[in-house]
C-alpha cells in the first residue's frame, strides 16, 4: 500500500546529529556567559564610577561585594573549566540520545543559575553541589552509551575501569562538594575566603583528576580530594 503525499514519515534522518546538538549547546554556552556574567557584573558594580580612577574605584567596592565577585569568577571558571571538559568528552563519545542532550542544557542553565546566585553565597554553594549531581548523572548516561556502541560495533570494553574513571571519579568529587556545603562557614571573611578557595579548588582539580584517566591511582586522587576537604574544614573553623 502506497502513502499519500500528504503522510509525514518519520525516520532515522530525521532525528538531530549529534553535531547538530553540540551546536545548540554551544550557542548556549554563549548566550550564558553573556546573560548570566554581565548582568552580574552590573548589578555588582555597575552603580560605581569608572571615570573616578582605579584606586578610589576599588576603595568604593564592598566587602560583600568583593564576596559576590569572588563568586561569579569562581562561576566563570565552573563554566569555562565545563566547556573544555565537554569538547573532549564529546569527541570521544558523541551525544547520541535525547535524554543526554536534554541533560546538557539542564547543566547550562545550571551554570546560568549559578552566575546569578553569586549574590546569595548560600545558594551560590547548594547549585554547586547540584551541579556535580547533575555531573554524575550525565556520566552514567555517558558510560551507558558507550557500552551500547561496543556492542554494536562487537567491541570489547573494560567495563570496571570505564566506570572507575567516570563515576567513581565524580561521584566521589559529589561527595567532596557535599561536605563543602554542609562545613563551610561564610560568617567572617577568612571562613567565606577558606570556602571560596576549596570551591575553586574542587573546579580544577576535578577536571585535572577526570583528564588523568585514572593515571596515579588511589594516592593521587585521594591526594587531591584532600585539598579542598581541608580547606573546608578550616573554614568551619572559623564559627
Amino acid at each position: 500500500m502506497t502513502k499519500s503525499a500528504g503522510t509525514i514519515s518519520r525516520n532515522a534522518s530525521d532525528e538531530p546529529t549529534s553535531d547538530e546538538r553540540k551546536d545548540f549547546v554551544k550557542r548556549l554556552f554563549a548566550v550564558t556567559i553573556s546573560v548570566g556574567f554581565a548582568t552580574q557584573l552590573a548589578q555588582i558594580i555597575g552603580h560605581l564610577d569608572p571615570g573616578s580612577g582605579a584606586r578610589h574605584l576599588f576603595a568604593s567596592i564592598t566587602p560583600s561585594q568583593w564576596q559576590e565577585l569572588g563568586l561569579l569568577v569562581g562561576s566563570i571558571f565552573a563554566v569555562v573549566l565545563s566547556w573544555e571538559g565537554y569538547l573532549i568528552s564529546i569527541h570521544r563519545d558523541p551525544v547520541e540520545t535525547r535524554a543526554r542532550f536534554y541533560l546538557d542544557v539542564i547543566i547550562v542553565f545550571v551554570y546560568l543559575l549559578l552566575m546569578l546566585f553569586s549574590s546569595r553565597s548560600d545558594l551560590w554553594f547548594f547549585t554547586l553541589a547540584v551541579m556535580f549531581g547533575v555531573y554524575l548523572v550525565w556520566d552514567a548516561l555517558k558510560i551507558r552509551e558507550r557500552i551500547r556502541r561496543a556492542k554494536r560495533e562487537a567491541k570489547t570494553l573494560e567495563k570496571t575501569t570505564l566506570v572507575k574513571n567516570g563515576l567513581v571519579t565524580t561521584a566521589l568529587w559529589f561527595i567532596v562538594v557535599i561536605a563543602l556545603y554542609y562545613f563551610k562557614f561564610l560568617g567572617t571573611p577568612l571562613g567565606f575566603s577558606l570556602a571560596l578557595i576549596a570551591a575553586l579548588c574542587i573546579l580544577v582539580l576535578y577536571r585535572i583528576d577526570k583528564m588523568s584517566g585514572g593515571r596515579g591511582g588511589w594516592p593521587r586522587k585521594l591526594l587531591l580530594l584532600a585539598v579542598p576537604i581541608a580547606l573546608a574544614v578550616l573554614s568551619a573553623k572559623m564559627r
